[in-house]
C-alpha cells in the first residue's frame, strides 16, 4: 500500500468517527430533547456480518466498525442542512476516489464497513474492508499496488505483499453503536513508539524555548506531564469503544484494561466520605458539577511523583519560600484528611468561582492543617502571595479567610511587550479586574468547604447554611450517578452546561479576539449538556459521555 493510501486510509478512518457525531436524516421524526431521532442499530457479534469478520487479518491489532456509510452521510446532511438549508446532498464517492477505489458505485452505502489495523515496524497499516454492490468490479477498482480478498459480499484492500491469515478474536463481541472497535494496545504503542517519542520530545524543547513566568520552570514541569503520558500510554492494554446517539446526544463509552501494578488499576474503595451528603449541598442546577469518590492514601501514594514535580517546577526561585519535602508531605496529609468523597462546582463568568466541598472525618484538623501551610508561606511564590485575612463565625459556622494577589510584573518575567499585553487582558477578563482571590474555609457536622473567588463578597451566608443544614432532595439524575459512583472503587463525574461556560468564555476570549467571543455571545438563550465519567473497579476503567450536540446547534442557530 503506498503512503497516500494509508494516509487517506487513516483519513477515511477518522473521517468516518467524525461523521459518527451527526443525528438525523428524517427530520420529520423526533426523538429526546425536540432532535430527530434516527435508528443507530450496529451488529453486536461477528456472526452477524460473518463475511466482513473473516477478513479481518488475524494478527490485527485494531478495529473499526461502522454501522454503513449511507448512516453516517445522512447524519451529516442533517447537521449541514441546519446551517445551510440549501446544501446539496453529500457525495462519499469522492472520499472513496481519494482511497484509491476507481469505481465507488461497487460500494454498498446501507450496510457495515470496517477498518483493521496491523502493526508495521513504525506505523500501523490498514486494511479497508467494504460491502459491495458488485463484488468483481469492486475488486477491479483497487488502486496498482494494493491486495484484494473477497468474501462473500464482501472485498477487503490491505498493504501490498503476501495476504496475512485472515478471522480474528479482535472482533467478536463488539458492543452495539454506530461506531463500535477494539484497540490491543501494547503493540500499537510499540509501532508507533519512534513518532509519540518525537513528539513529547518536541514539546519539551518548545516549552523549555517559550519564556516563562518567574519562578516557573516550564522544562521541568514539561517533563513531568511527559513522563506522565509515557506512563499512562504503557499501562493500558486494551481499549474498546462505542460511538452512538440518545435523542440529541452523542453517547461515547470505552472500557480500558490496565496493567496490575502500573498505578492506575486496583484502587481499594474509599474507607470514609459521604457523597451523597455532600451532592445535597451543592448546587445540582448550577453551570458544572464535579462528584468525586477514591481512597485519597493510595491515590496520593501512587502518585506523589507528581505533587513533587508541581513543587519543584512552580514553586521554585530565590523569592520563594519553599521545602519541596515538607510542602508534599503537608499536602499528603490535607488530603487524607479530606476524607474519600468530594463535591464541587465551578464557574469563570467575568471572574473566578470555585467551591469545593468534603466530608472530613476530623474538620478541625483538616482545616488547621491548611491554615498551617498557608500561613507558613508555602503558597508564596515568585508570583503570587497568600494571607490569613481572619476568622470569622457565619450561621454558628467557623470560617477562615485567606487572600491571594498576583504580582502581574513577576508573573510576565521576560516576555515579549505584545504577549505582555495580550496576557495581561486575558488574567484580568478571568480575575473579573483585580489580580486577586479570596478563600473561604467553612467547617460544620464533618464537612469542610473552600469556596474561591475573584470577587470579595465576604463569607456567603447561603453557603454556611447549606454546608451545616440537612441538604436538599437529590434529583433522580444525579442521585443515579452518585449510586454509580459509589458502586466503582474510584470514580469522577463532571456535568457542565457548554453553552452557560462558551458565554462566559466569550470575556476571556474577547480579550484578544473579539470575533470568536461575539461567536460565543450568540448562544445566549440556549443550554447543552456535557456529562463526563470514569470509574475503575480492580483493573478496569470505564469511561462515558455524553453530549447534547443537538442543543449546542439550535442555540448557536437562534443567536446566529
Amino acid at each position: 500500500m503506498t503512503h497516500r493510501m494509508r494516509t487517506t486510509a487513516l483519513a477515511l478512518a477518522a473521517g468516518l468517527l467524525s461523521a459518527a457525531c451527526g443525528a438525523e436524516p428524517d427530520p420529520s421524526t423526533s426523538g429526546r430533547g425536540g432532535a430527530p431521532a434516527l435508528d443507530l442499530t450496529v451488529p453486536v457479534l461477528a456472526e452477524d456480518v460473518p463475511d466482513m469478520h473473516a477478513l479481518v487479518p488475524s494478527d490485527a491489532v485494531g478495529f473499526v466498525q461502522v454501522v454503513s456509510i449511507g448512516t453516517l452521510r445522512d447524519a451529516f446532511d442533517a447537521y449541514a442542512s441546519l446551517l445551510d438549508p440549501g446544501a446539496s446532498r453529500s457525495d462519499p464517492r469522492p472520499l472513496l476516489h481519494a482511497f484509491g477505489i476507481s469505481d465507488p458505485d461497487s460500494v454498498a452505502l446501507d450496510r457495515p464497513c470496517g477498518v483493521a489495523f496491523t502493526a508495521g515496524s513504525s506505523s500501523l497499516d490498514p486494511t479497508i474492508i467494504l460491502p459491495a454492490t458488485d463484488v468483481d468490479a469492486l475488486r477491479a477498482s483497487a488502486a496498482p499496488g494494493v491486495a484484494v480478498e473477497a468474501r462473500g459480499d464482501y472485498v477487503a484492500f490491505s498493504p501490498a505483499g503476501a495476504p496475512a491469515a485472515r478471522g480474528s478474536a479482535l472482533t467478536m463481541g463488539l458492543r452495539s453503536g454506530t461506531v463500535a472497535g477494539r484497540l490491543d494496545v501494547p503493540p500499537v504503542v510499540d509501532a508507533l513508539r519512534v513518532p509519540i517519542e518525537g513528539a513529547l520530545a518536541l514539546m519539551q524543547m518548545q516549552a523549555a524555548a517559550q519564556p516563562a513566568p518567574a519562578g516557573v520552570d516550564m522544562a521541568a514541569m514539561f517533563t513531568a506531564y511527559t513522563d506522565m503520558a509515557r506512563g499512562l500510554l504503557d499501562a493500558i492494554e486494551t481499549v474498546e469503544f462505542t460511538v452512538g446517539q440518545d435523542g440529541g446526544s452523542i453517547e461515547v463509552r470505552s472500557e480500558l484494561t490496565v496493567e496490575e501494578g502500573s498505578g492506575l488499576g486496583g484502587f481499594p474503595p474509599p474507607r470514609d466520605g459521604d457523597l451523597r451528603g455532600l451532592a445535597s449541598r451543592v448546587d445540582p442546577d448550577g453551570p458544572t458539577l464535579v462528584l468525586a469518590r477514591a481512597d485519597i492514601d493510595t491515590l496520593m501514594g501512587r502518585y506523589e511523583h507528581l505533587l513533587r514535580a508541581y513543587a519543584e517546577a512552580f514553586l521554585v526561585g530565590e523569592d520563594a519560600n519553599l521545602d519541596v519535602d515538607e510542602y508534599v508531605g503537608t499536602w499528603q496529609a490535607l488530603y487524607r484528611l479530606g476524607g474519600g468523597a468530594f463535591a464541587g462546582t465551578f464557574s469563570m463568568g467575568g471572574g473566578m468561582d470555585f467551591l469545593y466541598m468534603f466530608d472530613a472525618a476530623n474538620p478541625d484538623a483538616l482545616v488547621s492543617t491548611a491554615t498551617q501551610l498557608l500561613e507558613d508561606g508555602f503558597m508564596d511564590t515568585a508570583v503570587a502571595s497568600l494571607e490569613l485575612e481572619g476568622e470569622s463565625t457565619v450561621e454558628g459556622v467557623p470560617v477562615v479567610s485567606f487572600r491571594q494577589t498576583m504580582d502581574m510584573d513577576a508573573f510576565l518575567g521576560d516576555a515579549d511587550p505584545q504577549q505582555r499585553e495580550e496576557t495581561r487582558r486575558i488574567l484580568e477578563a478571568m480575575y473579573g479586574g483585580a489580580l486577586e482571590t479570596t478563600m473561604h474555609v467553612y467547617r460544620a457536622d464533618g464537612r469542610v468547604a473552600w469556596s474561591l473567588r475573584s470577587r470579595d463578597e465576604g463569607p456567603d451566608l447561603e453557603l454556611a447554611r447549606a454546608i451545616a443544614g440537612p441538604g436538599h432532595p437529590l434529583s433522580e439524575e444525579v442521585a443515579g450517578w452518585v449510586t454509580d459512583l459509589e458502586s466503582h472503587d474510584a470514580g469522577v463525574l463532571m456535568r457542565m452546561d457548554v453553552v452557560h461556560f462558551a458565554r462566559e468564555s466569550a470575556r476571556t476570549v474577547g480579550a484578544t479576539d473579539p470575533s470568536v467571543a461575539d461567536m460565543l455571545r450568540a448562544l445566549e438563550g440556549g443550554s447543552a449538556e456535557l456529562v463526563l465519567e470514569a470509574v475503575v473497579s480492580d483493573h478496569t476503567w470505564t469511561v462515558s459521555g455524553s453530549f447534547d450536540l443537538a442543543g449546542l446547534m439550535r442555540a448557536f442557530l437562534a443567536g446566529r
